[in-house]
Order: C-alpha cells, then structure tokens, then sequence
C-alpha cells in the first residue's frame, strides 16, 4: 500500500501554520501540531499508540502515568487462523450460541406496557 502524501494543514484546518517556524500561530502550539501530525498520519502503523500519545509534550499537563488505566492485549485465538468461507461460518456460529449476555442486560426494570 502507497501511503498517501500528508494533508497540508492549512488546508485542513483553515489556518495558517508554517512547521519551520516556532511560534504559535491561531493558538496552537508547534507540540500540538506535532502531536497532530502523528495521530493523522495516513498509514495506521505509524501513528503513535495511546501510551506514546499520552506522553507526549502536547499533553504533559494532563498525563498521570498513576492515574490512566491499562488492558491487557484481548487474545484472539482464531487470529491466525487459515479457514474456509465455511470453516469461518460455523465458528462465528458457535460463538454466537455460545454467547452469555451479561447479567444487567437482562435486569431492566422499567415496564413499557
């Protein structure tokens, strides 16, 4: 896949900003434009993850590694998976009947009659 050539900014946004500069120009600081940069880039490999965006300089003031919860990776065992049309039909099937909606779905206590 040909990535894409960058959107000029201010093309996109509607303001002026020259990148070789480091003033700030229409209230946006040069971090923010680069933080912007990275999270718009076209191919999705290279944007940052959340952990890199967080810690970003943009967003220092409001980044408490204490304070940002974290997940573990969801493991999907199909993920690697060579399987037919067929294969892929009656393992999406299983898990849908094996599916157990979770128990406040079925708590609804508002009567609509």
């Amino acid at each position: 896949m040909r990535p894409k050539p960058k959107t000029n900014f201010n093309e996109l946004f509607g303001f002026k900003y020259d990148p070789l500069t480091e003033t700030s120009i229409s209230g946006v600081s040069p971090e923010g434009v680069d933080l912007l940069d990275q999270l718009l880039s076209f191919d999705p490999r290279q944007r940052p993850t959340v952990e890199q965006a967080l810690s970003h300089p943009f967003l220092e003031f409001y980044h408490d590694p204490n304070d940002e919860p974290t997940i573990e990776p969801l493991i999907d065992e199909h993920e690697d998976a060579v399987c037919s049309k067929e294969q892929w039909k009656a393992t999406i099937w299983r898990m849908i009947e094996g599916f157990i909606p979770p128990s406040w779905i079925n708590n609804d206590t508002t009567d609509n009659s």
